[in-house]
């Protein structure tokens, strides 16, 4: 037996501790392709839940880039820089490559924000500076609100990736990006599915070979099936890339 410590993809799946469902690993490995991430990159995330997209995107940009990790609800984005920080100090990897914020993009107003809330707002706003984002991933229930200033702070010719768990979600989005007259052309919707395979031994020579007192043979694995639990639909990803 070896002992390892988990992968990224075992602690998203087994160890992270749950705030909002997290974004799974084969969703997380799509959304950097789509956003066409690389080290030293710029991106913006809005929906820190449990933190585990905070981490992928923060693996991609490397210490050279920067993530700006936007929640609106203070117990998620705490539960997010906690998980994000137990990872980080396991692996030494860097902490400061995500920069945390409690706030909302599709905030137009201060009147009716707390004071509290007002301070927030004007440090996220510094951060929301025009054409300064590299991509630009959404995981919120109602994204279309945040599209225009989405729209605004990314650079031309990049990504966004919208992570939506149900096909009305998509609609409402599509639908929103041509009511407000972004210029976000969608490029595509895709849903991840990948299928786990089990490879065993026969059973029929195992217990042959057990009846007959026989050293079993070198290569036994004789079986190949899917296996009977699949990572099925989790959601559907919608990619935009910004027009000039």
């Amino acid at each position: 037996m070896v002992c390892t410590r988990p992968t990224l993809e075992k602690y998203v799946e087994l160890y992270l501790k749950r705030s909002a469902t997290p974004t799974y690993p084969k969703d997380a490995m799509a959304i950097m392709f789509m956003l066409d991430i690389s080290p030293g990159m710029r991106v913006l995330e809005a929906g820190s839940g449990s933190g585990a997209l905070s981490l992928y995107l923060a693996r991609c940009v490397g210490e050279r880039g920067s993530v700006v990790s936007v929640e609106k609800r203070e117990d998620h984005s705490l539960a997010a820089r906690a998980n994000y920080s137990l990872w980080a100090k396991a692996h030494s990897f860097p902490d400061r490559i995500v920069d945390w914020h409690v706030g909302d993009m599709s905030a137009d107003t201060e009147e009716a924000l707390r004071p509290s809330e007002i301070i927030r707002a004007k440090k996220l706003s510094k951060e929301l500076s025009d054409e300064s984002f590299d991509g630009v991933a959404l995981d919120m229930a109602e994204p279309g609100p945040s599209l225009a200033t989405v729209a605004r702070v990314l650079k031309p010719g990049r990504f966004v990736v919208c992570y939506l768990p149900n096909i009305t979600q998509v609609l409402q989005t599509l639908s929103m990006v041509k009511i407000q007259n972004l210029n976000l052309q969608v490029v595509r919707t895709v849903e991840c599915q990948m299928r786990n395979w089990t490879f065993e031994p026969n059973p029929r020579i195992v217990t042959k070979a057990m009846r007959l007192k026989e050293d079993l043979p070198e290569q036994i694995i004789t079986v190949a099936r899917p296996s009977h639990a699949q990572d099925t639909h989790t959601a559907f990803l919608v990619q935009f890339t910004k027009t000039a």
